[in-house]
C-alpha cells in the first residue's frame, strides 16, 4: 500500500499539504536508508553481539533490550515498506523468547541454539531470502565475532555460557592440554567435572579443560573433583 502511495507521488502531491509531503518523503528516505546492505549488516551484527552478551551474563547485560530494538528497526522498516510479513516477526521474536526461556528456566543450551537459528532465519528472510541476504548475514557474523572478542573479557560468565563454550575450550588456544609434563602441575588441585565421568570424561581445573578418568566411578557434570595424579595424557580424579 505504501509503495503505491509513493509511486503515485504526482497525484498525492496535488492533494496533500506541503508538510505532509515533506514528511512522506523523509519517511521514504529513512526506509530506503534502512534497506542498505551495509546498514542491515551493521544492525544484524549489533543483534548478534547483544544476544551473545545476554547469554554470557545470564540476562543482565541489557543485550535483550538492544536485540528487540535493533530487530524492531529492521523488521519494522521492512514491514512498512511491504517487504516483511508476520512470518519474519514470528521467527525473530520467537527466537528471542526461546533464548530467554533457556537462560532463565531451562539452562539446557538447546533453547539457545534453536533461538539463534530462528532469529537468523528471521533476519535472512527480512533481508530478502536471497544470495544478498546470505552476504549480509555473513558480514554481520564476522563483525559480531570481532565485537564479542573485544567485549568477552568485560562480561561476567554464567552456567549457560560455560556450557555453550565448553567445546571451544578444547583447543590449545583456549588452554586444552594433554602432555604429561603440563598435567603434572594439576596434581592435588581441585576443580569441577566439565562433563559426566563414566568413568572417563573431562574436568576443568584452574580454567583449563583436561581429559580425566574417575578413580571412584561415576561423577556427575559440575561436581567438585580433586586431582589425584597425572597419567599419560589424562588426569585421575576423585
Amino acid at each position: 500500500m505504501h509503495k503505491v502511495l509513493y509511486r503515485a507521488g504526482g497525484i498525492w502531491a496535488a492533494l496533500m499539504p506541503v508538510p505532509v509531503i515533506a514528511g512522506a518523503y523523509e519517511s521514504n528516505y529513512v526506509l530506503e536508508w534502512m534497506r542498505i546492505p551495509f546498514v542491515e549488516a551493521l544492525l544484524a551484527a549489533v543483534i548478534f553481539v547483544s544476544i551473545l552478551a545476554e547469554i554470557k551474563t545470564a540476562g543482565f547485560s541489557g543485550g535483550g533490550l538492544i536485540t528487540v530494538i535493533a530487530g524492531g528497526l529492521l523488521l519494522g522498516s521492512g514491514w512498512y515498506g511491504g517487504n516483511v510479513a508476520w512470518f519474519e516477526f514470528l521467527l525473530y521474536f520467537g527466537g528471542i523468547a526461546l533464548i530467554l526461556l533457556d537462560i532463565f528456566v531451562l539452562v539446557s543450551g538447546f533453547g539457545v541454539a534453536a533461538g539463534i537459528l530462528s532469529m537468523t532465519a528471521g533476519l535472512y528472510f527480512t533481508f530478502g531470502g536471497d544470495m544478498t541476504a546470505l552476504w549480509v548475514l555473513s558480514a554481520a557474523m564476522i563483525l559480531a565475532i570481532i565485537g564479542i572478542y573485544f567485549l568477552a573479557d568485560h562480561l561476567s560468565e554464567n552456567r549457560m555460557w560455560k556450557k555453550l563454550s565448553l567445546t571451544l575450550s578444547l583447543s590449545s588456544s583456549k588452554g586444552y592440554v594433554s602432555s604429561v609434563q603440563n598435567l603434572k602441575k594439576y596434581e592435588g588441585k581441585e576443580g569441577n567435572a566439565a562433563t559426566v565421568l563414566r568413568p572417563s570424561g573431562k574436568v576443568e581445573v584452574e580454567g583449563t579443560v583436561v581429559d580425566a578418568v574417575s578413580e571412584g566411578g561415576f561423577i556427575l557434570q559440575g561436581a567438585a573433583v580433586r586431582v589425584v595424579r597425572a597419567e599419560g595424557n589424562h588426569l585421575v580424579v576423585k
